[in-house]
């Protein structure tokens, strides 16, 4: 299984002090971190760079909702829900902190979630999945699965120092956040670690609201007719093509 880049600390265009700070990070974690699979949640943006789709199986492009329990984006409205597999190591936070926000409502809530922290690399976005187990140190295979979490409140870490010549805002050398168990029950629990592209059924012709030129989503009405839909294979993934507003 792929791991992410841990020697990876940026190009030459960036500041010595940061690679080698960057490079302490990165020894830490991959010296005293936990492995664990990073999967990052499909977004807009990434069907807007080709790089993933919206489900035509369920997700209503009217309502902009998709169906919680499709077995094929995982109530996330993007074919697959999350992007491939890749070993990160990370610190897990054993005790939880208190955090306050305020809802839609102007209510005033506390709630309560371990703090973690990871390597500046990949990116962490709230609403990715982080998933436990044991893994093969040699070859990094996965022998066993655990609890599975979503990230949320991340936080890039930035160096705060003294040197004018470096802009914090530039140069992100670790990031926090909170993780929020998934329980058995929710249809995240069944994302799996690598999404099988290729073993996918004809979507349906005709989607919520019966306009036959948008395919995005299943009309119960109308699931016995089926289309041949063109497909593309790049990267050993096979997507299916579906219009897609921009």
């Amino acid at each position: 299984m792929p791991t992410s880049d841990i020697k990876g600390v940026g190009d030459d265009t960036v500041p010595q002090d940061i690679r080698k700070l960057r490079q302490k990070i990165l020894d830490y974690f991959t010296t005293l971190g936990q492995p664990v699979i990073f999967k990052h949640k499909w977004t807009v943006d990434d069907v807007t760079a080709g790089k993933a789709q919206f489900c035509p199986y369920c997700f209503n492009k009217v309502f902009k909702q998709p169906k919680q329990t499709d077995p094929y984006c995982f109530g996330t409205g993007f074919l697959g829900g999350f992007d491939a597999g890749v070993i990160v190591f990370v610190t897990l936070g054993d005790v939880a902190r208190n955090t306050f926000t305020l809802t839609e409502q102007g209510i005033l809530v506390q709630d309560s979630h371990p703090t973690c922290s990871a390597p500046w690399q990949p990116n962490f976005s709230d609403e990715d999945m982080i998933i436990t187990g044991t893994l093969d140190s040699n070859k990094w295979d996965i022998e066993g699965l655990g609890q599975r979490y979503i990230l949320g409140n991340v936080q890039p870490v930035q160096p705060r120092g003294s040197k004018p010549s470096l802009d914090p805002t530039l140069y992100q050398v670790s990031q926090q956040f909170q993780i929020n168990a998934i329980q058995a029950e929710h249809p995240l629990w069944n994302v799996p670690v690598d999404f099988d592209y290729t073993s996918l059924p004809t979507p349906p012709s005709i989607p919520p609201g019966g306009d036959p030129d948008d395919f995005g989503g299943l009309n119960t009405a109308t699931t016995s007719i089926l289309v041949e839909m063109p497909v593309d294979i790049e990267a050993g993934k096979v997507f299916v093509n579906f219009p897609v507003d921009s």
